[in-house]
Order: structure tokens, then sequence, then C-alpha cells
């Protein structure tokens, strides 16, 4: 294994040091895998002579962060002399001048805090090591900015990086810079040649929340001037959010970046970040998420942004903004079949904070009627509808049910009642949120239709010392409905799952006592199907016992 390695190593080494594009891959490869074959492998000789002729090569951030990270974690196991010949290649491998410290430590995008000489005790936080990296960038921002030749040479380099490191960098660069203008204007030069796949954008970044404290004035203008200019244009978004709070002038910088239509939509998702819109004013806020839902795919990104103030910064809306926006929003809403977890969670919130009172109830009734209306003509499908109507019924479920069932077409009540079917919301216990007396007048309106829809959704039997008994609702839907008979069917699916082991054959044996109530009505239509009903279960429940294939218990097999 040993020789193995030797030879992967030496042939990395050649790989490594060609002069060809493949060469700084591999000496990523080398860098990641260092600390295992120095304190795994204990491949010390062979990974001292790769790092000497690298370092002969070109500096190599990378390796010298893999070495201080070994050092760092695993020094406490080696020997003396192993801990030197480390040591050596520690020493051998750190940036020298401030171009490779800015490489090493600001650009290194697999950077960590151990990586750079600012931590030695393990003690130290996490929050603490942090803090030092960032004050470390900023100053070499500031060194670099008053340094000609190094920013010279490191500008293409700013605009490609994704380290974390940069945003202290550009800070750095904006407080350090006796010209910002120009500094401004060499680092969106660089723009011009470069894919917008290949750009960064976090130095502009940094540079703007640097410059904001020191002239205000100055980073407002190069704001105003970025939604305009075909380099900066389309990243405008996260230029705004670089300065934090959003006022009067950043609102009206965003709808004229919406007007302008060089960003592309999901840049406006930045404005989500960091409670940048939590200080402006209601009547702007729904402007801007009315604006953002405007464009494609925008309603999703109008809500996250929603989310953000329902959660955190509420005391600028009043309470009829939030359900204003909050129906709007919904109303916008593409009805698909979104499984996605977290946007689902995202409705969630959106819909208790702001489907409430009379307008969450007529813009719920809205969408389940356009919901309907659609199946009804085959424009949709009955099914991929279940996670947004299960919000909307945890909301507004009277509406729903009103909306989808509602009317005095019955055709049109069965569409409503394959929706309501497919997305498990015709269940027992569903309709236990509505008033008892609203769901009963509903029902009064047609009752033939609407008395068994009620029957399927309400918990129909409760439990107490003595046994199972009928809800005081179920009573009242079985006195009132006109078909008895199809309102104790919806009930008797409450007994049991269909197909039970023998606890549950018990258990069905237990509420077949309630069967026997219906004689009370002198309903003979009623009184003969309970009989039936009693004599099958009893059958059922016996085969059961007897080790029987099981015998489903539900013979009616649809809502009808």
């Amino acid at each position: 294994m040993v020789k193995w390695f030797s030879r992967f190593l030496k042939l990395a080494e050649e790989l490594a040091c060609a002069d060809y594009s493949e060469a700084q891959r591999v000496r990523t490869i080398i860098a990641n895998k260092f600390r295992g074959l120095w304190t795994g492998a204990q491949m010390y000789e062979d990974l001292e002579r790769t790092c000497n002729s690298i370092s002969r090569k070109s500096f190599w951030a990378e390796g010298w962060s893999a070495a201080r990270e070994t050092l760092y974690y695993d020094s406490n196991g080696f020997t003396a002399d192993v801990a030197k010949n480390l040591a050596r290649v520690e020493a051998l491998l750190q940036p020298r001048g401030t171009i490779q410290r800015v490489r090493s430590i600001v650009l290194a995008e697999s950077i960590s805090i151990v990586g750079i000489p600012l931590v030695s005790d393990r003690n130290e936080s996490i929050e603490s090591a942090m803090s030092r990296l960032e004050n470390t960038a900023y100053e070499l921002g500031v060194t670099v900015v008053r340094d000609e030749s190094a920013l010279r040479e490191l500008l293409p380099e700013l605009i490609r990086t994704r380290s974390e490191q940069i945003w202290g960098f550009g800070r750095g660069l904006a407080q350090g810079a006796d010209d910002p203008i120009e500094i401004w204007k060499k680092l969106v030069a660089q723009l011009q040649p470069i894919p917008v796949e290949g750009t960064t954008i976090g130095v502009f970044r940094g540079f703007l929340n640097g410059l904001h404290p020191r002239n205000p004035a100055l980073a407002s203008s190069m704001l105003d001037d970025a939604i305009d200019d075909n380099a900066l244009a389309q990243f405008y978004p996260m230029l705004e959010t670089s300065i934090g709070t959003i006022e009067q002038s950043g609102f009206q910088r965003l709808i004229r970046s919406l007007n302008h239509g060089s960003a592309p939509i999901h840049m406006y998702r930045t404005l989500q970040a960091g409670g940048v819109t939590h200080h402006l004013k209601g009547s702007m806020f729904n402007e801007l998420l009315l604006r953002i839902s405007d464009r494609y795919a925008g309603v999703d990104i109008a809500i996250e942004i929603l989310i953000m103030r329902l959660s955190f910064g509420q005391e600028s809306s009043t309470p009829g903004e939030l359900v204003e926006i909050g129906c709007e929003l919904f109303r916008r809403l593409k009805v698909t079949g979104n499984t996605d977890s977290n946007f689902v969670y995202r409705l969630q919130i959106v819909g208790k904070n702001c489907l409430l009172g009379e307008k969450g109830a007529t813009t719920v009734s809205e969408i389940c009627s356009n919901l309907r209306d659609a199946i009804s003509r085959s424009e949709a499908s009955t099914y991929g509808h279940r996670d947004l109507l299960q919000v909307l019924f945890s909301a507004q479920p009277f509406a729903v049910l009103q909306s989808l069932c509602g009317g005095d077409d019955a055709a049109m009540a069965r569409v409503g009642i394959g929706i309501l079917e497919s997305s498990d919301l015709l269940r027992p216990h569903a309709f236990d949120v509505i008033p008892v007396e609203a769901l009963l007048r509903w029902c009064d309106e047609l009752p033939e239709v609407r008395y068994p829809i009620a029957a399927a959704g309400i918990s129909a039997i409760k439990q107490d010392k003595d046994g199972p008994h009928w809800t005081d609702i179920a009573l009242k839907i079985l006195e009132k409905s006109p078909d008895r008979p199809r309102v104790l069917q919806k009930f008797i699916r409450q007994f049991s799952l269909p197909g039970w082991d023998s606890s549950k054959a018990a258990e069905v044996q237990s509420n077949l006592r309630l069967l026997d109530e219906m004689a009370k009505y002198s309903d003979p239509r009623l009184e003969e199907f309970a009989s039936q009903e009693k004599a099958r279960l009893s059958q059922a429940t016996a085969a059961v016992k007897e080790a029987i294939p099981p015998v489903y218990l539900d013979q009616y097999e649809s809502f009808e």
C-alpha cells in the first residue's frame, strides 16, 4: 500500500507541476488528500518532496491551508520529528507578500479558520476566529487599494471568487480608497468580458457596504447608475441589499429595476435576507411584492419575502395590509401539484397569517371555485392539488367546502366531492373545525346532496367509559337528512379501517351496538339498512376471528 501511495504521489507531482490546464485540478486533489496521506498513510518524505516541487512552480494556497489544518488537528499525536517536518512544510508553503496573502486568505474558497495563521489556541471560539478572519480580509483590502500594482494584478480574480472573505476585503477597498469612484470604475470594467455565469459580485457588495457609512450619497448614486449599467443591472437587487435597510430611495430603485427587466427574477430573492425590507412602509412593501409577482415565477419569491415580514417585521405593516398582500399572492398562485415541503411550509405561514376574516374567505372561495370550474371543463386534473387545498382548508375550512360543493348543481357538487377526496379532506374529523350551526345551515340549502358530504367529514363516534356513542353532530345530521341510509353509510366507515386484524374486529363488534339505535327514527329504509349492515359486519368479524383471509369492511367503494 505504501508503494502504491508513493507511485501515486510521484505521478501527481509531475502532473501538478506540468504546464497544462488540468494541473490546478491535480493540485487541488493533492491538497484535499494531504491530511489523510500525512496522518494516516504517513507519507512524510513523499509529501514534503511534492510540496517542494509545487512551491517552486507556483504559490499553492490550498496546500498551505491543508498543512495548517493537519498541524492544528493532528499534531498532538505526532512524534517530535514528524511535527518538525510538518512545520517545515507549512513554512515552505506559507504566503509571502500582499498578493499571495490575498490569494490564500481572501480568494481561497475552501479556506478554513485553521487554514490561516490566526488560530493556534484550540480553545478559541469559532466566533472569535471568524471575526479575526474577517478583520484580516478587511485590512488586506485597505492595503491592496493603496498598492496600484497589487490591485491591478488581483482585479480579474476579485470578481470570480465565491469566498465569504471577499465581503470584508471589499469593505476595506472602499474605506481605504482615496478615490472610491475610480476604484469602483476599475471593478466594473472587469465585468465587461466575463460571461454572467463566471461572475460574482461579492467584492461590489462589500465595497458598497464599506462606502455607505463613509459617503451615503455616493453609494446611493452608484446604485442609481447600476440599474442602467449593462454589466451591473443584472445584479442590481443584490447590490441594493448591500447597504442595509431599504428606505424610500431604495424602493424607488427597485421599482425602476423591475421596470428595466435586466435583473433575473431570482435576484430579488435577496430581499428576504437580513431584514432589509422590515422598515419599508406597508403600502410600499405591498407594491414591491405585487410588482415582483407580476414577473414569471415571481409569486414564490414574493411569498418568501412576505414570510420574513410576517416573522420579524410586522410592525411596519397594518394587519389589513398584510391580509391584503397575502390574499393577493394566493390568488396569483398557479394551482399545481407542487409538493416541495419548503414551499408548502411557506404557504402554511402565509395562510395562517393572511387568509383571515371575510377577505380571506373570499380569496379561498375564489381559488377553489376557479379550480372546480377548470376541472369541470377538463382543463385541470382532480389530482395534484392536495397541499394547496389543505393549506386553504386550515385557514378557511367552510369557504373550501362551500366553494367546492356549494351551489344547486349536483354535477358540479360531484366534481367538488372528487377534489375533496383526492386532497384527503373528505374524511372523518376534517369538518370538525367548522361551526356546527354553519355546517347545518349549509346542508339545509341542498339537503339530499350536502348531508352525506357533511356525514363523511365529521366525527360520528365518541368513546367514554360506557363504550361508543354517536356524537351530537352525527345525531343532528342523521335527524335532518332526507336520505338517512346514505348518511349512516358514511358513519359506518368510521367503525374501522377497510380490513382489520382481530383487535379491529373487536372494535367493530363493539360499535355494532350503535346500529340498534336506528329503530327510534321510525324510518323503515334506515332500519332495514342498519339491520343488513349489522348482519354483514357481524359475519365479517366472525370470519376474522377464525383467521379466514381479511374481509373488507366497506362494500361501497365510491363516495356515491
